[in-house]
């Protein structure tokens, strides 16, 4: 296995909460690996000859552009913390209008976001 390859897998592994299901998630790290190695050709292939050469390279920096306006809408858990109660000490009916120690309720009942 290349070097570069087992520092992306031990990347992934860092992530993962529950370790029981590591060799799980890495093999879809690989299958992925292994299915973009044989989808990209015959796409590549196509986008040359439909709209030349320049066409693969726009595709895939509009893939990229996709991808990383995803990853800003993700919010890491450390981050959200303060703005989830993980259990809330009011009842749901118990706040009207949300004025009670400065937070509102959300619909549903089970979280609690500051005010700002």
């Amino acid at each position: 296995m290349p070097e570069d390859q087992i520092g992306r897998e031990q990347n992934t592994s860092r992530h993962i909460e529950n370790t029981k299901h590591i060799p799980e998630q890495l093999g879809y790290v690989m299958m992925g690996f292994s299915l973009g190695c044989l989808v990209a050709p015959p796409i590549g292939g196509a986008l040359n000859d439909k709209l030349g050469y320049r066409a693969a390279f726009i595709f895939g920096m509009t893939v990229c552009a996709i991808d990383l306006t995803g990853r800003l809408f993700v919010i890491e858990k450390d981050v959200a913390a303060p703005w989830v109660a993980r259990k809330p000490s009011i009842e749901a009916g118990a706040i009207a209008g949300g004025d009670a120690v400065g937070m509102s309720m959300v619909s549903g009942g089970n979280m609690l976001i500051p005010e700002l």
